[in-house]
């Protein structure tokens, strides 16, 4: 029993991940790119394989994008703003709320999103005052409630995957993300009704009549 609920948890967070990734990507409206082959470039920060940061960029066509258009303010759009940024790319997103607001309740952070915040984005200070790091996350049965599964957390997983696990409400991660960004990036009231990518430039069409380009 404990091997087939351990199987199911393990099923439910593959389709969970798949989630995440495809609602990740759908935030993107407007990226325009060539079909330049890819070089990758593997920059290895520590022999643990955990903590080997893998970067992957398309050199000449990121020396052509210089604005990217994101449609949706929300984590994701947010994240990927500031991910470009540190690439020398312009990243502008709108969105269709009048103001940023996020609604639900706590979000679970692994070590693949703090390294980045820690590490490479200098948000730790920020992450310290508002998140809280988890001791252990614990898998139970949904009848029972017993316990079948378990991961460590504090200093363990933090020494063993090179980033705390930690646990934030929705709406601070948001503000933390959109502070970094900016508001004199973010553009709310935009409410897209088209998207124009037939031409050298993308160019996106809102409710309110205005529009926005991307190269």
């Amino acid at each position: 029993m404990r091997e087939m609920a351990a199987a199911r948890c393990s099923r439910r967070l593959k389709i969970q991940k798949k989630w995440m990734i495809r609602s990740f990507f759908r935030r993107i409206a407007a990226f325009k790119i060539g079909r330049a082959e890819v070089s990758q470039k593997y920059v290895t920060t520590s022999d643990h394989p955990y903590k080997k940061e893998i970067i992957i960029m398309n050199e000449k066509e990121t020396n052509k994008i210089r604005r990217i258009a994101v449609v949706g303010g929300g984590i994701g759009g947010l994240t990927f703003a500031i991910a470009m940024r540190h690439h020398g790319i312009d990243v502008d997103i709108y969105e269709q709320a009048e103001e940023l607001r996020e609604v639900g309740a706590a979000v679970a952070l692994s070590a693949n999103a703090t390294r980045f915040y820690y590490n490479h984005w200098g948000l730790g200070e920020e992450f310290d005052e508002a998140a809280f790091e988890i001791s252990a996350l614990i898998y139970r049965d949904g009848k029972t409630g017993r316990e079948i599964g378990r991961h460590a957390g504090g200093l363990a997983y933090r020494d063993l995957f090179g980033g705390p696990y930690l646990g934030i409400h929705r709406a601070e991660l948001q503000r933390i993300l959109s502070t970094k960004v900016g508001m004199e990036r973010i553009h709310l009231n935009k409410r897209l009704v088209n998207i124009d990518d037939t031409g050298e430039q993308v160019v996106l069409h809102f409710k309110d009549g205005s529009k926005a380009e991307a190269i």
